[in-house]
């Protein structure tokens, strides 16, 4: 998929791309003098980061952008080594960020409430709704609190042991000075 090149003042998008992203793109990066298609290979690089399922993809993005699968790897490189794009990619971020209110701060914060919540002792009450000296709490809700706290912290990452030889064999050659070749 191609993009020719625009005439003064006219603003062209690939036919394929559907104008409701056209839209998104265009409300959500910020009124530049960017191109239309640097605009959604920023929207689209947002859309990789945001995607906490895998490691955000540059060349996805400039794919889904409209670039060439040629040239799709160097263009997303390219664009971002550029300043302004990635200015744009941080702008985005900030908006979703306070559109969601949702800030790594406020998720672990959330995770520590509700892990707190889940280790509270509640009494165990009989038939008559009388205490009977037991208590009881959700120990599953509070280990998975802890799980996921533990792991922002990096406290569970796998440790690889190796034991064993290892043999390194270096080979050393004499020169003779005389049978070298002098260049001139």
């Amino acid at each position: 998929m191609r993009l020719r090149r625009a005439k003064p003042g006219e603003k062209l998008l690939s036919k394929n791309v559907p104008a409701a992203l056209r839209d998104n793109v265009l409300a959500g990066v910020s009124e530049s003098d960017m191109p239309i298609q640097r605009k959604l290979f920023v929207f689209e690089m947002v859309k990789e980061i945001c995607n906490g399922d895998k490691i955000p993809s540059q060349t996805d993005a400039a794919l889904r952008a409209g670039y060439s699968p040629v040239s799709a790897c160097e263009q997303a490189v390219r664009l971002m080594k550029d300043p302004r794009v990635k200015a744009e990619i941080d702008n985005m971020m900030k908006k979703l960020e306070s559109r969601t209110l949702m800030t790594a701060e406020h998720v672990l914060s959330n995770i520590k409430t509700i892990g707190d919540r889940c280790m509270q002792e509640e009494p165990v009450l009989d038939n008559k709704g009388r205490p009977t000296g037991e208590y009881k709490f959700d120990s599953q809700g509070a280990l998975r609190a802890q799980e996921l706290l533990g792991k922002n912290l990096k406290l569970f990452t796998d440790k690889v042991e190796q034991t064993g030889e290892v043999t390194i064999n270096i080979a050393v050659h004499k020169i003779d000075p005389g049978k070298m070749i002098k260049e001139t």
